[in-house]
Formats: structure tokens, C-alpha cells, sequence
């Protein structure tokens, strides 16, 4: 039997801006930093370091920007950065926590964890989000947010899209159709609906948690990304989460779950003995109400590391 080791939450901010047109998401991770976030989780008995912080070239909110093109070569070197800080973190034996930024960063996160763990199509990841960040280069323009890239980052970690975001540290494909699953859609376009159904990929509507319940759909989420042998992640947009609870969204989407009914998930979730990392996107300061959001982070992160309070938790 291998040697167990410690796995160390650490916390690393992915300032992402370009891949929106809502620039305000590439100052949550800063802000967050700022209004001490760690020392807000280690008062609910988590101890989660800061690691570093990924940031632009160049501050989107300085920038003009009228479509994708412009922002693509800025969009391209942060996920290359993004994915070598994560991969780094994962082979030295730490549990990522990465804080976007807008949700484009979720390519950089997940092909740095995949490659850390040399789990290419064999690594599972629950995709909680009001939208499915499905679209390709080809199909963007349908969206009603202009076709940015953090309307596409699924498609590519599932390997279609662009060539060079697909191949973020390798060229192998990052997901497997069948190891992944979206929870909380409610607001898409064709295209990307058609290729995730082509894909076979399970999507649950809200329709359908409102249905069957959240508790139900969170356990078949975890029994399909966990059965990847490589082990799996949440990444976790907040628009996901009903706009009441959460304001300081980049896209807000009404109908979403209530965060009362999310923590109890989220510990399921991350108790789990093949959990590897945690992603929390699209935060935006300057759309908070009283830190409510803020706030909401800290519970977010700590129900989901519930069982690394005050303990330590070791994996083979």
C-alpha cells in the first residue's frame, strides 16, 4: 500500500477579467485577500494559506474591448499561468482552492489539477452553475453575454473549442463526458446544449432538482464524477446560487438554489475520499450588499472542507 500524505487546503486567487465583458469578477480574488478571507476560515477552525494569486498582464477594466478576438491572447497566458500554479499545488501534496474571476479561469484550474494528477479523461467534475459554459469558438455568438470565453471553458476542457485552450500543458483531452455533470441550468443556448446531449453528458436543470431534490441529485453528481478513478472536483459559480442569497454575481439568473440548501451538499461533497479541489467563480465585490456574498464564501468553502477542521485529512 502506497504512503499516505496530507493534503494541505491552500487558497490561490484567479483574477481572471478578459474572458467577460463584466469586468468587475477580476477584483474578487483581490478583495477577498484584502478583507481576510483566511483568517475568516480559520476562525471556523480551517486552516487554508493564501498561495499565490494569478493575475492579468493587463487589467481588463483598462482595456477596450468589442469581441473575443481582442481578448484572446490575454484569456490564453492566464489559464497557461493558472494551470502550472494549480498543477504545482497538487503535486506538492495540497488541496487547491481556486477563487475566479470570471468563470474562463475554470480552464487553466481544472488542466492544471487533470495533468498534476496525470488523470487525463479520468478525472470527474461537478459543474455547478446557472449556465453551461458549453459554447465553442462556432457557437458563441448565441449567446446573449457577446460570446466571451467564460461561455466556453466546459466545451474546451472536454477537448472542442480552440486548439491551444484545449491543450493547456498537453495535448491530451482534459474530461471525459461521462465523469462530468452540470447541476442548477437555467439560462442556455442551442449549441451548447446540442454538443453537451452529442456528448452524453448529465445536465440537471433547476426543473428538474425542484423535482426529483436537491439532496437526490447531489448524490448521483457525486456517484458519476467519483467514478473516475483519478479522483474529482466541484467548480462552483455562484449564479448557481438564487441571486437573494448571492448579489455579487457577474451573471445574475433568478430561480437559483437557496445557499441554506447548498451547505449541507457541499459537505457531502467534499467529505468524499476522492475529493481534489475546490473552484468558486465569478465573485464580484463591486455588486455586494454588506459582504453578504463575501460572507457566503466563507461558508462555502468551509462546508465544503468540513472535514478538514481541526483534523487532518489524509488520501492514499
Amino acid at each position: 500500500m502506497a504512503a499516505q500524505k496530507m493534503l494541505q487546503p491552500i487558497l490561490i486567487g484567479a483574477a481572471s477579467g478578459w474572458g467577460s465583458r463584466n469586468i468587475g469578477t477580476e477584483k474578487g480574488p483581490h478583495y477577498l485577500k484584502q478583507w481576510g478571507l483566511e483568517a475568516a476560515l480559520l476562525a471556523k477552525g480551517l486552516t487554508a494559506p493564501w498561495q499565490g494569486m494569478v493575475q492579468l498582464s493587463k487589467p481588463a477594466a483598462e482595456a477596450v474591448i468589442s469581441h473575443r478576438d481582442d481578448t484572446f491572447a490575454e484569456v490564453l497566458g492566464f489559464n497557461d499561468r493558472l494551470a502550472g500554479v494549480v498543477k504545482n499545488a497538487v503535486q506538492t501534496g495540497h488541496l487547491p482552492i481556486v477563487l475566479g474571476g470570471d468563470h474562463s479561469c475554470a480552464m487553466g484550474t481544472w488542466s492544471g489539477v487533470v495533468n498534476a494528477l496525470d488523470a487525463h479523461k479520468n478525472f470527474g467534475l461537478i459543474w455547478f452553475d446557472a449556465h453551461m459554459d458549453a459554447h465553442t469558438p462556432e457557437t458563441a455568438d448565441e449567446g446573449k453575454w457577446g460570446g466571451f470565453y467564460h461561455g466556453m471553458p466546459l466545451a474546451h476542457l472536454l477537448g472542442h473549442g480552440n486548439e491551444r485552450l484545449k491543450h493547456l500543458l498537453s495535448a491530451e483531452t482534459k474530461l471525459d463526458p461521462k465523469h462530468v455533470v452540470l447541476m442548477g441550468i437555467r439560462s442556455y443556448e442551442k449549441g451548447e446544449a446540442a454538443l453537451l446531449e452529442s456528448l452524453g453528458v448529465r445536465v440537471m436543470m433547476m426543473d428538474e432538482i425542484h423535482q426529483k431534490g436537491l439532496a437526490t441529485l447531489t448524490e448521483e453528481a457525486i456517484n458519476i464524477a467519483s467514478a473516475a478513478t483519478g479522483g474529482f472536483g466541484l467548480t462552483f459559480d455562484l449564479d448557481g446560487l438564487d441571486p437573494a442569497d448571492a448579489p455579487a454575481v457577474g451573471t445574475r439568473e433568478k430561480g437559483g438554489v437557496r445557499a441554506a440548501e447548498m451547505l449541507p451538499m457541499l459537505e457531502r461533497i467534499g467529505r468524499h475520499e476522492k475529493f481534489r479541489a475546490l473552484e468558486i467563480t465569478e465573485f464580484n465585490p463591486e455588486q455586494d450588499k454588506e459582504n453578504q456574498t463575501a460572507d457566503l464564501m466563507v461558508d462555502l468553502i468551509s462546508h465544503t472542507l468540513s472535514c478538514w477542521k481541526n483534523q487532518r485529512k489524509y488520501v492514499q
